[in-house]
């Protein structure tokens, strides 16, 4: 990770690790405890929070630093973070349980389900969407006020969308989109009839191994969370205004420790899933476009909401990364 000399945009960074490490023991532990402290001394952010984990058991987690820079308070196993884009991984479980449910087919068209969406969205597909080649644009100049309205559900957040203009046509290329996210959502809910945080709840919200896996805005544990921070290696960092991101819960909007993450994630595939096989195939396997064409992306390949890349030992892994102010998150999973 190589960081500005100058200023850290986002200083609580959460790194999660699922399902790699099979036969974790206490010398494992020892060296992971020593690249942590390592990696918390080369960045100098305040707090980091990292662990692993097997079908949903933990292995190991480590912390470093602070959620709380004046306070003093000690960054420890149920500190909760900003997941960031990381929620788009989360997102996508969701989404591919709606799909094995029937509920919705990935290749539903957004018009079909909300004509009243301006033209240019109506035959954008949750392929589309979820494998960023629905041609939305990323953030853009009138975005940076976002995140002062609190929103009750992902078709009124579509109001942030708004009647923007596509910069690509629908599947010709991968254009990374936050926007198509909360599209997506949306249709989730129109197809089902819930809002998104009932299918939060419904979907992820089952299980007591990642309890702190929550919609931000919804969260209950609001002591255990990181401040949000900007900070200069040659000053002290300054707390930021927490923004609200109920505009694209599925895009950004969520938070968990490390450890709930890391047990959620590693739980993805095998018995103890939340998904069936045709949900797990979903997330797996990399997806095509409209032409037929596997979506590459950057470094990656994209799957339903994941990308998929290979280890230097020549597996497949799954994985996803988030950036936002009071976050660095990473999530990496071994099916």
């Amino acid at each position: 990770m190589r960081l500005s000399e100058s200023v850290l945009h986002v200083v609580a960074v959460c790194i999660f690790l699922s399902a790699r490490f099979a036969n974790a023991t206490s010398a494992n532990g020892a060296v992971l405890d020593d690249l942590l402290e390592a990696l918390h001394e080369q960045t100098g952010v305040p707090g980091l929070s990292v662990a692993v984990s097997r079908h949903g058991n933990l292995l190991w987690h480590g912390e470093a630093g602070f959620a709380d820079v004046t306070a003093r308070q000690a960054v420890d196993r149920d500190t909760v973070f900003r997941l960031a884009s990381v929620s788009k991984a989360v997102c996508a479980v969701i989404a591919a349980r709606m799909v094995e449910e029937d509920a919705i087919d990935v290749d539903a068209r957004a018009g079909e389900l909300m004509p009243d969406l301006p033209e240019q969205y109506q035959s954008l597909t949750l392929r589309d969407l979820l494998t960023h080649t629905s041609g939305l644009p990323h953030y853009e100049a009138r975005d940076f006020a976002r995140g002062g309205t609190r929103y009750s559900s992902a078709v009124a957040g579509l109001e942030q969308l708004g009647d923007r203009s596509l910069v690509a046509a629908p599947g010709a290329s991968y254009l990374y989109s936050t926007h198509g996210f909360s599209l997506a959502s949306a249709m989730l809910e129109r197809a089902t009839e819930q809002t998104f945080t009932e299918l939060f709840t419904r979907v992820v919200s089952v299980s007591d191994q990642w309890r702190t896996l929550a919609l931000e805005s919804e969260g209950s544990d609001t002591g255990r969370r990181t401040l949000i921070y900007e900070a200069s290696r040659n000053a002290d960092p300054r707390e930021l205004e927490r923004e609200d991101f109920s505009y694209s819960w599925c895009g950004a909007g969520m938070e968990a420790s490390a450890a709930d993450l890391s047990n959620f994630a590693s739980s993805l595939f095998g018995t103890r899933s939340v998904l069936g096989r045709a949900g797990q195939r979903l997330l797996a396997v990399a997806m095509r476009d409209r032409n037929g064409d596997v979506v590459i992306a950057e470094r990656w390949l994209m799957t339903f909401g994941w990308r998929q890349s290979t280890d230097a030992s020549g597996e497949n892994y799954l994985h996803h990364a988030g950036v936002t102010n009071g976050a660095r998150s990473i999530v990496a999973v071994w099916p």
